[in-house]
């Protein structure tokens, strides 16, 4: 799941403060930044923010239709970012994706990159694309067709749409 507020700049410190406690388990600098991906629906006191921080009607929950950015692209390239498999720390890198039937791919000639085996192993992943982060499940597709259908959608027109790849299917986080 992924939202972005899109409250008036001058309210921003306010609505932070209403909405500190829920942060927890939230990285305030995302939010800071202008969005925010999480695994839940997060309780928004917009806009019946009172000038006191308090809210005035109660809480509201966001509508993910309305304050939700979505990847519509079919081919794009974000930041793929794993937990190391040895280390344990953030491993990034860009890569070419496919958005097909709702699911992300990232796919390989062989299954022996860090990032590949890193997902294969933590499959919690973060997704970074036009300034949003999407959380997700990643898992390895065992689906010869769906991974071929994935190579030529990724590589239209080229040879290296014929090869054999590895695929990992990436299930983004919702409510």
């Amino acid at each position: 799941m992924i939202f972005s507020p899109t409250p008036q700049i001058s309210d921003l410190g306010r609505t932070l403060e209403c909405i500190k406690p829920y942060l927890t388990s939230i990285d305030a600098n995302s939010l800071i930044s202008g969005c925010l991906c999480n695994s839940f629906t997060l309780p928004i006191l917009w806009p019946s923010i009172s000038t006191t921080g308090i809210p005035s009607n109660g809480v509201k929950l966001l509508d993910r239709k309305k304050l939700c950015m979505e990847i519509k692209e079919d081919l794009f390239r974000p930041i793929l970012t794993t937990k190391g498999r040895k280390t344990g720390k953030q491993h990034s890198v860009m890569l070419r994706a496919v958005n097909y039937k709702g699911r992300i791919y990232f796919s390989r000639h062989k299954p022996d990159g860090d990032w590949f085996k890193n997902a294969l192993i933590n499959y919690k992943v973060k997704i970074e694309y036009n300034n949003f982060i999407f959380l997700g499940k990643a898992k390895l597709v065992t689906d010869e067709e769906l991974s071929k259908k994935i190579s030529q959608l990724k590589y239209p027109g080229e040879e290296k749409a014929k090869e054999k790849r590895v695929t990992i299917e990436v299930t983004l986080n919702s409510t």
